[in-house]
């Protein structure tokens, strides 16, 4: 990759076009640590964006969904009132593809468990999110079970920030949890080294902004 052209996308011209998670997403695609991404409700704008980005990158991608702008006051509330929404959808690999567009479902005419897979999410994660979306408050019973394991010393309390890296909601339960937290550390240690390797900072200033929450702190 070429540091000027990683610096330009990522502190520059992904920054209104995409939120930070998408914008970790998109960095950790590029590195070789995710094989898709899924860019949710872009507007024309930035659609255009995420095709440059594409284009540059190598990488390839589909569009499913509505059309049109968001309007000023839904980009100042970072939020999107739009009726007619879609999905932007990336991947290394074309082939990819072939396998989401074999599914149906809810998730921008794809399942939940499609996605899960295109995205490269472990299967007992995605079955455990598929399973329970529909109540609601899937993230509770996994945050409750990670404070339960830094109370026990099977984690410590600044390793739920690695949790952040991982970009799903892990079955909570002491495996899939502990799991997701050694992936998180892998995918810390793979940023830093590229920074080191292209002579940028741009991997450490994306990590800054993920982990700056009080709630990680001893």
């Amino acid at each position: 990759m070429e540091p000027e052209l990683v610096q330009d996308y990522f502190q520059h011209r992904l920054n209104d076009a995409v939120v930070q998670d998408e914008k970790l997403a998109l960095y950790l695609l590029v590195i070789g640590e995710r094989p898709g991404v899924l860019i949710m409700n872009p507007d024309m704008k930035d659609r255009n964006i995420l095709e440059d980005f594409c284009r540059e990158f190598d990488l390839e991608y589909i569009y499913t969904g509505g059309e049109g702008e968001r309007g000023l006051l839904d980009k100042i509330l970072r939020r999107d009132s739009r009726l007619f929404k879609g999905g932007f959808f990336i991947a290394s690999d074309g082939e990819r593809f072939e396998e989401l567009e074999s599914t149906e479902g809810r998730f921008y005419g794809f399942s939940d468990e499609g996605v899960g897979e295109f995205l490269g999410y472990p299967e007992d994660d995605v079955e455990y999110f598929a399973s329970n979306v529909v109540e609601g408050h899937i993230e509770r019973p996994t945050r409750e079970k990670a404070e339960e394991l830094v109370s026990e010393g099977v984690i410590r309390k600044k390793d739920l920030k690695y949790l952040e890296l991982v970009s799903y909601v892990p079955r909570p339960e002491e495996e899939n949890i502990v799991e997701a937290v050694e992936l998180g550390k892998k995918r810390e240690e793979k940023i830093l080294e590229i920074d080191e390797d292209l002579g940028i900072d741009t991997g450490a200033k994306i990590l800054g902004q993920i982990f700056n929450d009080p709630l990680y702190s001893e």
